[in-house]
């Protein structure tokens, strides 16, 4: 109840997100994605890390990279890897900058 009186409505962002998703550069103006910038730890994490899984499994179950090139496994691989790197980190707790700093926190 507290944090909606303090930010207003709560799908107020998503629902302006979904308005503008295929709007051109609406998203480089400094206007981030509401799921990305969520509270932490974000269980989308949860979403790109099995999604990375899954599929490296079944590629290693099948041997799928057998009659590839070397510059396509390398491809692939730094996707799942950046896809593995995002996951984690949205699952990762938010560091308080004024605990950092060595002030208290209420």
């Amino acid at each position: 109840m507290r944090r909606q009186k303090r930010e207003g409505d709560p799908f107020e962002r998503i629902r302006e997100a979904q308005d503008h998703r295929l709007d051109p550069g609406y998203f480089t103006g400094g206007r981030i994605d509401p799921l990305l910038t969520g509270r932490r730890p974000n269980r989308y994490g949860w979403v790109l890390i099995i999604g990375t899984v899954i599929p490296i499994s079944i590629f290693m179950a099948i041997g799928g990279f057998s009659g590839w090139e070397w510059w396509q496994k390398a491809l692939l691989w730094s996707l799942f890897l950046l896809q593995m790197v995002a996951g984690i980190k949205l699952l990762r707790r938010r560091r308080d900058s004024r605990r950092r700093a060595g002030g208290r926190v209420a």
